[in-house]
This record gives structure tokens, sequence and C-alpha cells, in this order.
């Protein structure tokens, strides 16, 4: 039980570190409560405080024990940047030699104290990451460790830290709808996703090019416009063809019981060569309220403001760079709404199949990884594999499962340990005396082992775009696949374009989405507003969605 006396001495070092920022020293500290060193000592074995280095340390329940608005803030900050650490961790594999290369990453200008150092010594202090601290200051400023931040969701600060309106809060959020005009074949396009969505169409209708376009937002989220506005479009036609140079979109993503959710607009002008952004908000859309919130972020021509309701009141002015969102660089800790939703969007992946060629990275040993996401070309699978069978045996039972479904004589998968850190997976039949490695397998086998994989990971990323999974798979096991992103779909938000009937015939109704042409034009239609098609579907099941599938009739409904 923490009384006033001890909420009084966590609140003087917090006191001191606010107005200075820089941790007290213990020996400055105590020639102030020279009287009170037993009651810190009690404090530091409570993990309430922390000597380190000769100076005191509040650890995040300290911080929570002081039950003040500052110390409520600070929890707060330190929340928001958690998933702005996270993805720095990940971005560099690696601890970051000196404070400013890991600010670098982070894409914000390098200040050692205050709202970024800070937080990371409270962290430290908690456990959280580990660091070598300025003498000056006690702020972690060298070979800073963030490893210790990846396998968590939030931090132990419920109930204290200033929360997120709940429309506000993106955990479990998804993308809810999309609205583009001006890239490639979209003019006036619109599509609301549903948590799975399987996407039809013929040759040429967009589904591809609505994947590039959800991975060219989220590339944008983390880096400049290149001369070429989108870097896999080179040579490419990339605003739609008769209109301007430019393209302007609009998203809405969050919880989808929530009643209201984050709507994103942007629009750039060309010519290629010479992008600007021009327009670029960040509003709070479907609020209840009498009063509407103000933009999180407002810009035009590259200058602004950006604010937060949930922290800090007030704004500040930005000015960024012409070919630059400013989203990008939204992730301070006092803003936790914008932090949230740059991380959201930099998170999606995007799958287009598999590289299984003979000298693909997916066949040779690679390196183990901390809590790994499938790479797009499958490139470290034995490294999933690696972590789910050593952290998830649920998962790793599940895997399993599906294989022993799906394929003839299988008998188990494991993984094998190479030399300095290196792992392999491994998999073995009947009738087959040694164990064979991903180096051998059929391109099919792969293809399914890595489609099975990333659908049973327990951290999954908040959007997944999957391109024609049923390539080079035999049909039989096509429902299992389905029903394992299915079940995926739980974790995530499952978006996947298919050519394949048998695949199509697993999935409701409800879930499917026709991409189809008009006058030039992409157009996302829900096959399911028709009343005569989902008798027909609710009469003879799956085989009527194959049937009509195949003969157009599917993509011709009104």
């Amino acid at each position: 039980m923490t009384d006033e006396a001890d909420r009084e001495l966590l609140r003087a070092v917090l006191d001191h570190v606010l107005k200075n920022d820089a941790f007290p020293s213990v020996e400055g500290f105590l020639r102030k409560h020279a009287s009170d060193e037993p009651k810190l000592k009690e404090l530091i074995a409570r993990d309430l405080l922390k000597d380190i280095s000769g100076r005191y340390y509040l650890t995040l329940a300290g911080l929570r024990a002081c039950d003040t608005a500052e110390a409520r803030q600070q929890l707060a900050w330190c929340q928001a940047l958690l998933p702005a650490l996270q993805m720095a961790w990940r971005k560099a594999r690696g601890s970051f030699q000196y404070a400013p290369d890991l600010y670098a990453v982070l894409g914000v200008e390098y200040n050692p104290e205050g709202e970024y150092g800070v937080p990371l010594g409270f962290l430290m202090a908690s456990g959280l990451i580990s660091a070598d601290l300025s003498e000056n200051t006690g702020i972690p400023d060298e070979n800073i460790n963030l490893e210790g931040l990846l396998y968590i969701e939030e931090l132990d600060v419920a109930g204290h830290a200033e929360k997120l309106p709940p429309s506000m809060d993106l955990a479990g959020a998804a993308l809810l709808r999309v609205e583009l005009a001006g890239y490639r074949p979209f003019d006036r396009f619109s599509a609301d996703l549903g948590s799975l969505t399987v996407m039809i169409g013929a040759n040429a209708t967009g589904k591809s090019s609505l994947f590039d376009f959800l991975r060219f937002v989220s590339f944008a989220a983390q880096n400049p416009l290149p001369p070429e506005i989108d870097p896999r479009n080179a040579g490419k036609l990339l605003f739609h063809a008769g209109g301007p140079d430019r393209l302007s979109f609009a998203l809405n993503a969050g919880r989808r019981e929530a009643p209201a959710s984050l709507r994103y607009e942007v629009e750039i002008h060309g010519p290629v060569g010479a992008p600007r952004v021009v327009r670029e908000r960040l509003v709070l859309d479907g609020h209840a309220q009498e009063q509407t919130p103000p933009p999180l972020l407002d810009f035009r021509g590259g200058r602004g403001v950006v604010r937060d309701l949930a922290v800090r009141p007030g704004q500040a002015s930005w000015t960024v760079p012409p070919n630059e969102l400013a989203l990008r660089r939204a992730i301070a800790p006092d803003l936790p709404t914008p932090s949230q939703f740059q991380s959201f969007v930099a998170s999606w992946r995007f799958y287009p199949g598999f590289d299984v060629s003979p000298a693909a990275p997916l066949r040779r040993p690679v390196h183990v990884e901390e809590n790994p996401v499938l790479a797009e070309d499958g490139g470290n699978l034995s490294a999933v594999l690696h972590a789910l069978v050593l952290e998830h045996r649920e998962a790793w039972e599940e895997l399993e499962t599906h294989l022993g479904a799906t394929l003839p004589g299988f008998l188990s998968l494991g993984v094998k340990s190479r030399a300095k850190g290196m792992t392999i997976a491994v998999l073995r039949e009947r009738g087959i005396s040694e164990e064979l490695t991903l180096a051998e397998l059929s391109d099919g086998t792969l293809r399914l082992l890595g489609w099975l994989a990333l659908a049973v990971s327990p951290s999954l990323p908040p959007l997944i775009c999957i391109d024609e999974p049923e390539i080079g798979l035999h049909p039989r096991v096509l429902p299992v696949l389905a029903g394992a992103f299915r079940l995926a779909a739980a974790r995530s938000q499952i978006l996947i374009a298919t050519h394949s009937p048998h695949f199509l015939a697993q999935f409701a109704l409800e879930e499917i989405a026709v991409m189809r042409k008009e006058e030039g034009r992409a157009v996302f239609v829900r096959p399911a507003t028709s009343q005569a098609l989902r008798r027909e579907v609710e009469e003879i099941g799956g085989e009527a969605l194959a049937r009509l599938f195949l003969t157009e009739e599917l993509e011709v409904l009104p």
C-alpha cells in the first residue's frame, strides 16, 4: 500500500525529472531528503523506484503511484511511444549504438532530453529496455536495446494513464473503407472492407492495383515520396488515364464496434518527377458529440497543425517537405492517436506469392529472429516456424494438423539448428527415412507451408493482402487453406484476390467482392446485395458460387 508520504517522495523525484530533464543523483537527492533514506530503500524494494548508476529512476509502477496529472501524462506518453519504438527496433534489427541513430529511424529531430529521453528512462527503469546512460542527465544515450518491448501490446498503465476515447483507440482496428480517385484504373472508387474480403474479377479490373495502392500508402507513411511517386510504379502509368496528374484518397479506420472512426484524407499532385502533397487531414469521423473535435492533422502545401485531444491540449505548427506526408513524422509521444494511426498503416503486409525457386532464401537456413513476421517473399519461413515451435505450441499443433490433412504421407514438422544462430525447417514423410529440409520440398508444399504458417501466427499485422494464394496448390487443400485464413481474420484483417472457383466456393457470399470495369473505371461490388443470388446460394451452396464465377454471372450483377 502506498501512503501519502511515499507518494510525496515519488512526486519529488518526478518533479526533479520534469524541471531538469534529468534524473536526480542519489547523493544530491539525499541531501534534501536525508531523513527519508529508509523509505527510499523501501520504495526501491517495492519496485517503485530504482537506483541505477547513482541516480533515482521512477518505474512505471512508481509513476502510477504518484497519482498526479503530470505522472498520468508521462504514462500516456510512454504508451504512445511504444509502437514507434517497436517499429524502430524491427527496422534496425539490433541495438542503437548512439541515441541519434534511434531518432533518425524514428524520423524526428535529435533531442536527448524532454519528450523522448525521459520516457526512455522510465522504460529502462522498468526493465523494458537497456541502455548506457548520459553522465550529465542519466538519460539513455548509447547502446539502446529495445528488444524487451517487442512482445508488449500495452504497458501496464491501465486505469491510470489518460485514456483515449474508445473511438480513437486503434488496438484491434481495421481498414473499414477506401475511397480513391486518380490512381491507375480508380476514379470515384469506393470499397467497404470486412474482416475477411475475397475479391474476384477478370484480369485488369483493379485487384492487384488496389493492393499496390494500399502498399503505396503504407510506404508513404514511412518514407518521402520518390520522383516516381510510387516506387513500384516505375515505367507504368500512375495517374488515371485521361485525368489530371493528381490522385486523392480517403481511408476510414477503427474498431468495427466503435461509434466513430479515424478518417485520413490526402491529395497528391504530379507530375511524375516532382510530386507535391497539397492536402492532408486526419479527423475523427462519425463523432456523436455536438461539438466536432478539430482535425488531428490539417496540412496544405506542407504547412499545418498537428494535435492530439487525448493527452495534451493545444496544437503544434509544422512545416514538412512537399514530397512528405506529415503522418510520417507524427510519432511523438504526445501524439498518441496520430502515432497509433501511423503505426497501423506502416504495419500492413502484402504477399504477392512466395519465391520458391531453387536458389530462393526460403529454401536455405536463416537467422533466428525474435517475434518474426513472415517476409513477403517467405524468405524467413524457417525463422517463423522456429518461433512457433518454441513459443506458441498451440499454433504449432494447429499447423501440423493442417499439414496432416493436406499432405499425403505427412508425419511431422520440425526445425533444426545450424551454426551461428541459423535454423531451417524439416519435414518427415512416411516411407522416407531421412528428414527433408525446405530445400528438398516441392514448390506446392512450400507455398502451402508458407500460407498456413502465416495464418496460424499469433501476432499478425493489422492488414494482410494476399494475391492468388491458390497458385500451385491442389484443389483438395483449398478448403483447409480457406478455413485457416478465416480463423486468422479473427486476429487480423485479411484481403484476398483469387481466380480459383474451387477456392471461392469455400467462402460465404458476404465475404466476397467483385472487381469489374465500367467505362474504364474500376468498381467494387458486393454480390450479397442481390436477393436472387442469395437465395440460389442458400439452396445450392458454394457450388453455386463456383458455377456463377465460371460463367461470369457474378461479375455482371447490377
